[in-house]
């Protein structure tokens, strides 16, 4: 500034031109959620979303429970947080920006306990479970989860859907199978998406199928019971070192090519061990795939060889045990013939045709007896005849365990009278000669005692049918 006389004067100041005030980040946790829930085990992956719309952010900062796990620069990658166990997290995240501006956001989430998978098992059917033709399966199920609960229960049959239930399982009933061979499956799904499954294999069979199998599994239940725990009998046998056709327990064949002629002797009580004069036998015949069972006697045998002098009194019993006979075809007899070595045979050492506790402390005849033949004939009053075995005439159990009677009720009277058309013994007889191309059978001699508690139920109660006729 200058005055009017010329003098000048000034004075100086200095000012700052700032640009538009700088506008600080944005951010948020885009996942989780806050409050979310994991399941144990789970990866929980934290996406963020932010920005800076005057600038760059220029630090990402991940804290859990104020712990610092991740820090980048400029370029954010989800950050994946594992092997976390159950409980409370509490996730932080913080971006600054390029003026040193900082932000955050915090979310709040839970580890769950470790799940459990949960169980399954069938109450029924049982694995193995045979059933006859026209049977209802039911499918029963004991399932739970011990965690939670299940939300979903799944059946399946030879590997299709069959059913599905929510949470409460209801039997399922599975009608009109065919014969054959089937798998049950089920799965069964909890409230964490575990699974669990079981299987059950069943067979449904024609009944005469079923009765077939139930007695060729009772006998190889037996075979095994006798391995474990043999008796005196087989324990002779067992020691008996001369070639015979007598067959050790371990030695034992049920194969369904076979004929096979099962011997059952029901034996009394105290004092005598097996009178061959009772008809307390019973006899399973299984043979191409059926099963046909008859009563009668035992019998006893003679022991005398054949370049010798028919003695009477030199008789036994032959042990228990499987043998194997010839079908001799070539005569009117009804014969089955020892294989080729002969059969074993305990002596007759009180010559009363019973066989005693001093009989069996006897032993064995030393020699397999190659004249042991079976001879049969229907049953008569007293069974005397040396050699001979004998099968009741009056009734018989058939392939589908029906019986078969002579005795029938007359439906005017109601009188028991006599069908003549019915011949227990002539089954008997065709169903083992009548097949010419068939050479030889397994007969297998036991006794009722050998059996589990429900085999021995079982056999009474087809004693007991088959005496009575009903």
């Amino acid at each position: 500034m200058t005055d009017d006389g010329g003098v000048a004067a000034e004075d100086i100041v200095n000012i700052t031109v700032e640009g538009p005030e700088n506008i600080g980040p944005s951010l948020s946790i885009a996942s989780p959620n806050n409050g979310q829930e994991f399941t144990y085990g789970s990866t929980v992956t934290v996406n963020l979303s932010a920005r800076d719309q005057d600038g760059s952010i220029v630090q990402h900062e991940i804290f859990v429970n104020d712990s610092v796990v991740a820090n980048y620069a400029l370029d954010y990658s989800a950050y994946e947080m594992t092997n976390l166990t159950e409980g409370s997290y509490r996730i932080r995240a913080k971006v600054t920006d390029n003026e040193g501006v900082s932000v955050e956001d915090v979310v709040n989430i839970t580890i769950r306990p470790q799940n459990i998978e949960p169980n399954i098992s069938f109450i029924s059917p049982i694995e193995g479970q045979e059933f006859i033709f026209g049977s209802t399966v039911t499918v029963n199920l004991n399932a739970n989860d011990p965690n939670g609960n299940i939300v979903r229960h799944e059946i399946f049959v030879n590997d299709s859907r069959a059913a599905t239930y929510g949470s409460n399982y209801i039997p399922y009933q599975i009608a009109d199978l065919d014969a054959g061979n089937y798998r049950i499956r089920s799965i069964v799904t909890d409230n964490e998406g575990a699974t669990a499954e079981e299987i059950v294999n069943i067979t449904i069979r024609d009944k005469d199928q079923l009765v077939y199998s139930q007695w060729m599994e009772r006998l190889k239940t037996l075979k095994v019971r006798l391995q474990e725990q043999p008796g005196l009998e087989h324990t002779m046998v067992m020691e008996f070192d001369t070639p015979s056709d007598t067959r050790k327990v371990d030695e034992w064949d049920f194969d369904t090519g076979e004929a096979h002629l099962i011997a059952i002797r029901k034996l009394p009580l105290i004092p005598r061990v097996f009178d061959a004069r009772k008809d307390d036998a019973l006899f399973v015949l299984l043979v191409d795939g059926k099963t046909y069972v008859f009563y009668g006697f035992t019998g006893h045998f003679d022991a005398t060889d054949q370049a010798s002098p028919r003695d009477r009194t030199k008789t036994g019993f032959i042990a228990e045990g499987q043998h194997k006979f010839k079908i001799d075809n070539t005569g009117s007899e009804r014969l089955l013939i020892p294989y080729q070595e002969g059969v074993l045979l305990f002596q007759d050492r009180d010559k009363n045709r019973e066989l005693s506790a001093r009989d069996l402390k006897s032993g064995l005849y030393p020699e397999p007896i190659e004249t042991a033949n079976i001879q049969w004939h229907p049953l008569g009053k007293t069974n005397t005849l040396t050699g001979v075995q004998f099968i009741s005439e009056n009734s018989y159990l058939d392939p589908n365990d029906e019986i078969v009677s002579s005795s029938v009720i007359d439906e005017l009277t109601g009188e028991l009278t006599h069908n003549s058309s019915v011949n227990a013994y002539d089954t008997f007889v065709d169903r083992i000669w009548g097949e010419q191309e068939r050479e030889s059978l397994f007969y297998t001699v036991v006794d009722w005692s050998d059996f589990d508690q429900d085999s021995k139920e079982a056999i009474t109660r087809t004693m007991n049918r088959l005496r009575h006729g009903v």
